[in-house]
């Protein structure tokens, strides 16, 4: 056969948030402000593409089965305005999040500027499972049991989520 040259062409997305400041944390939210992005380079994909956004990923790092929604940002939004401001709700108090944000274009995204923030307040009770045993009447069944939190005995507040799967890489993808 004849040999065939491929040619890959490259395209790189350079421009990242600067001035990322935490505005304000409570003990359930987390407000940002960050200068708005001007493509400085004239070839960078941002003055060609209209639709590029700013996402914003978080997570805790005590916690990889914690999932949550990434938030979109169309810059279009914020063009009568020198800063980007966002409010992020239904945060646990008395934790440690990692925030990552990004530009996002096309399939592009630029490098990641973190922000750790822990948020104020007492933080929610874990629990601490005292046993776990294989149900004697059904073979694929498991006994959890643990103590409940000191509060919880006059404050039946608490909802409680149990993750399991095959192996960690399941638990991770499914939850």
């Amino acid at each position: 056969s004849n040999p065939v040259q491929l040619s890959v062409t490259h395209s790189v997305l350079q421009d990242s948030i600067d001035e990322l400041k935490a505005t304000l944390v409570t003990d359930t939210s987390a407000s940002f402000e960050w200068n708005r992005v001007v493509a400085q380079d004239t070839n960078s994909r941002l003055n060609k593409d209209r639709d590029w956004y700013y996402r914003v990923s978080y997570s805790i790092l005590d916690n990889q089965f914690a999932a949550y929604q990434d938030h979109q940002i169309l810059d279009q939004t914020q063009a009568d305005s020198e800063k980007v401001k966002l409010e992020i709700r239904d945060l646990s108090p008395g934790t440690e999040y990692t925030f990552r944000f990004q530009i996002q274009s096309g399939n592009l995204t630029g490098p990641a500027t973190l922000k750790r923030v822990t948020t104020a307040g007492k933080s929610l009770p874990r629990p601490e499972i005292r046993e776990v045993s294989v149900v004697p009447t059904a073979g694929t069944s498991i006994k959890l049991t643990w103590n409940l939190p000191e509060d919880a005995k006059t404050n039946n507040q608490y909802v409680y989520a149990v993750y399991y799967g095959m192996n960690v890489r399941e638990m991770i993808s499914n939850g």
